[in-house]
């Protein structure tokens, strides 16, 4: 592996640390208001972006590069 792929290699890992982590924020605030009571029946908009978002994190962290 030359110099220049190790730093692209490690600027994928970092940028890949980066969106991991956003996604799990997300997802936690998510969480959060879930637990509150649905004045608004938001419930379901918020259910379906968890699980949107669960996914796209599935897939960012089997990506074994």
């Amino acid at each position: 592996m030359t110099h220049k792929e190790q730093q692209a290699l490690m600027a994928y890992r970092r940028i890949r640390g980066l969106i991991i982590g956003k996604l799990e924020g997300d997802i936690s605030r998510i969480e959060g208001i879930l637990s509150l009571p649905d004045d608004a029946g938001m419930n379901k908009h918020f259910q379906y972006r968890k699980k949107e978002l669960e996914e796209i994190l599935n897939i960012i962290s089997n990506d074994d590069k």
